[in-house]
Order: structure tokens, then sequence, then C-alpha cells
């Protein structure tokens, strides 16, 4: 904030939105085609849980994970521990989708 001189968290996002599309609830619906997978950290004030469920909600992701903890914590234990969750899924979705 302090580098970009922005006002506040809104001001913040409002200009990262302007350089880059990161928003995915307003990205289309190519997504419908697609397995997709979430990871959802329930103590994250970095991207609210109201967000993430607005996204989960959305996408209606086959995989699930829950991360009690913050946006940070949320990340790295996703990686620790469920990463052959993760690698399991993509495997199965792919299988599915090259009928292996």
């Amino acid at each position: 904030k302090e580098k970009y001189k922005t006002t506040s968290d809104q001001d913040q996002v409002a200009r990262i939105g302007q350089a880059f599309k990161l928003e995915p609830l307003t990205l289309g619906d190519g997504f419908k085609t697609k397995d997709l997978g979430v990871s959802l950290a329930t103590k994250d004030t970095v991207v609210p849980v109201e967000q993430q469920n607005k996204l989960k909600n959305l996408w209606k992701p086959k995989k699930e994970i829950y991360i009690e903890n913050d946006h940070f914590w949320g990340i790295v234990k996703t990686w620790l521990f469920h990463s052959d969750e993760i690698l399991e899924f993509f495997e199965q979705s792919a299988a599915q989708k090259l009928k292996l």
C-alpha cells in the first residue's frame, strides 16, 4: 500500500484488478468444462471466507480441502499435507478425460 500510495484495501484491490484479470467470478464460464478443486482457508482475511465460498458455490468443485488457518498457512498446509490428495485428484481427472 505504501509503495503505490493506495488509501485502503478496496483501493488496492481495485488497482490490482485494473492491471490483472484475477477475479475468478468475472472470468466467464470456461470453468464449466473443467474438473476443479478448491482449498479454503477458514480464517483467511486476505481472501475473505465469504469470497472463497462464492467461488466454491459458482464452481461447484469436485474436490474441497478445508484448512483451519489464515491465508499464508492455508497455502503452506495445503501443499505440505494435501499434495498427495491434489495429485490424485489431477490423475483421476486426467484418466477420466483420456479414458485411461
